[in-house]
């Protein structure tokens, strides 16, 4: 099964990601490396924010598709996913959860309390 905790940085995605991933044991990996490797913005020290998202999702649909395969377990925290980027990773297996999280103005123990939902929801499956 494929996790993916999408939303912005003030979201606190990563840590999420990161106590979900610890919790079940499963891998994290982080959605903000899967790009090509020759990028030319790579080479010229230029923000990779820069990049063709496009080229990223198609990546990361091909890395969700080996896990897949591979039957592994996998969280992916993942920079904010535009509906058409959630449908296409949605699509690749029934396997491939997607949880977009907000930010709020409550800070503290909102990484906590999402894992927790997210633990349940993932021992229900």
């Amino acid at each position: 099964m494929v996790f993916i905790i999408t939303g912005t940085t003030e979201s606190d995605r990563n840590t999420v990601a990161r106590l979900l991933a610890d919790d079940l044991g499963w891998e994290l990996a982080d959605g903000e490396n899967f790009h090509p490797s020759d990028l030319d913005a790579r080479n010229r020290n230029a923000s990779l924010a820069n990049a063709d998202p496009s080229l990223r999702i198609e990546i990361l649909s091909a890395a969700i598709s080996y896990w897949i395969y591979k039957w592994q377990d996998v969280v992916v925290s993942c920079p904010m996913l535009t509906e058409t980027d959630r449908r296409q990773l949605s699509e690749i297996s029934s396997l491939v959860k997607i949880v977009c999280l907000e930010a709020s103005q409550a800070t503290g123990g909102s990484a906590l309390l999402a894992r927790n939902r997210l633990i349940h929801v993932a021992g229900s499956e």
